[in-house]
């Protein structure tokens, strides 16, 4: 999931994809030079994407390519920070011995952040709409003026390619390679087909096709990978949207808002016919089938972040500093801090006794929190944008969130192996306590994005070397 010129892809800039924002714009080599590369066949070509020094050496680069929006690399790796310390405590539940004394904590004001981690998730969701459309609707403009047309397909086919090996090489150390690494009195029995879980077997070829959330939460193979599937989904969706939205622009707003009314009545009726309670229960049927890993109930952050990555293009520098906005900023900053603290917090009311104890309110909760926790992050990125961040754009553009926000996709994907190994593999049960809880946490959190360097630099970078080789043109 890293910040991507286009597509969020990892290429330079060529005709089917726009310039990576995580990779240093090349260097302008003089008229009498010629560069390595043209000198190079193809099979020193593909050979030299194998090479650890120049994969680590661009990984961690910061540098960043012009008119990059900065800001993005802090809230990507917090939300996934975010999503870690959710996962380290939800797969602890059904490890911990002293289960009275968690709930207790679970029901405290505080505990209500980590309770809706899930909105972490969301964050990612509109961070995809957000730079789809940003470098999407760039493109267009820019091929207007040239009179060529974008290859639409070409985006589809380099997205694919994109995330689909470092994806299938996950799920195989998944489902073939963590069984066997491991072994205790918690450890699941090995199978010779479906590793861990037995569905991969059949199932597997959902994942590749990025389908797997269709079927029911308990069918799935690696489960987590339901995000992936929603995401692509909304790719697939959202190009032809930008499209109709930079051909003709009214259409395009009120296409947006239909799609994003249509989500908003099918949660709800959702919520309402099955009694959902907010905040979910995640794990538990039918919350995750019906609702959580479902694209209609999710599109909202996406369809949020497609509308700011318009206004980004749209909004110009200069229209951004008029006075007139200039004196909104102070409100929009308070307004964007209560919703989200509202989001965050407004659920403690299902322990104290005071809100969300009808099915309304419960209905309400599950429709539009999540598009209006997206609409927070919307405005940071706005403000942090055209320079009205303060404190906040200085911390999430720090260069060295850049690194770590490249690992982002990669740690996504391999954070819950080290969880389950971590769990799984021990002999006694875990004994809450917070100290323990949060040594667990930066646990999982080193180790994770530590095996996702591995994952990187290892498979992830090669392979889409390979990519830009072969589609350059």
């Amino acid at each position: 999931m890293a910040i991507k010129r286009q597509k969020e892809s990892k290429a330079h800039d060529v005709p089917v994809t726009l310039p990576d924002e995580n990779t240093p714009p090349p260097k302008n080599n003089l008229p009498h030079e010629k560069t390595s590369t043209a000198k190079e066949g193809i099979t020193g070509r593909i050979l030299l994407c194998f090479s650890l020094y120049t994969s680590i050496g661009k990984l961690l680069s910061t540098k960043q390519a012009p008119g990059s929006i900065k800001c993005l690399h802090g809230i990507r790796f917090i939300s996934m920070s975010w999503v870690i310390l959710g996962h380290t405590w939800f797969v602890a539940d059904v490890h911990i011995d002293n289960l009275l004394q968690v709930k207790e904590v679970t029901e405290r004001f505080t505990f209500q952040a980590i309770t809706n981690a899930t909105m972490a998730v969301d964050t990612f969701f509109f961070l995809s709409g957000l730079l789809m459309s940003y470098l999407l609707i760039q493109q267009i403009e820019k091929n207007k003026g040239s009179g060529k047309a974008v290859p639409y397909w070409m985006v589809y086919v380099h997205r694919y390619l994109r995330l689909t090996p470092t994806y299938m090489f996950v799920l195989m150390l998944w489902v073939w390679v963590l069984p066997y690494m491991f072994s205790g009195p918690f450890w699941p029995p090995v199978l010779l087909i479906g590793g861990i879980e037995p569905n991969c077997g059949d199932k597997w070829w959902t994942n590749l096709l990025y389908i797997n959330n269709v079927g029911k939460y308990d069918k799935m193979c690696m489960k987590w990978s339901w995000y992936l599937a929603n995401d692509m989904q909304f790719f697939v969706i959202g190009v032809p949207l930008v499209y109709i939205l930079c051909r003709w622009q009214i259409f395009g707003i009120v296409l947006k808002m239909a799609l994003l009314l249509a989500s908003f009545i099918t949660t709800a009726v959702i919520s309402w016919d099955y009694d959902l309670k907010a905040p979910l229960a995640l794990g538990g049927e039918p919350d995750m089938s019906v609702y959580y890993i479902k694209p209609y109930c999710r599109i909202g952050p996406y369809l949020v972040g497609v509308s700011v990555g318009w206004l980004l293009i749209k909004m110009k520098r200069k229209q951004a500093k008029s006075m007139a906005l200039k004196m909104l900023v102070p409100v929009g900053w308070l307004v964007a801090a209560a919703t989200a603290l509202t989001v965050v917090y407004a659920t403690y009311g299902k322990y104290n006794g005071t809100t969300f104890q009808t099915e309304s309110e419960n209905v309400l909760c599950l429709t539009a929190a999540r598009t209006v926790w997206a609409m927070a992050i919307g405005w940071v990125v706005v403000a942090c944008y055209h320079g009205y961040g303060g404190v906040v754009d200085t911390i999430l553009s720090w260069d060295a969130w850049v690194p770590l926000s490249r690992l982002t996709y990669c740690a996504y994907l391999i954070h819950l192996l080290v969880i389950v190994a971590v769990y799984l593999s021990m002999e006694v049960k875990i004994h809450y306590s917070a100290f323990t809880m949060i040594y667990y946490f930066l646990g999982h959190l080193t180790l994770s994005y530590g095996l996702a360097f591995l994952v990187s630099v290892a498979v992830e970078a090669p392979l889409m070397g390979v990519v830009k080789i072969f589609f350059k043109k």
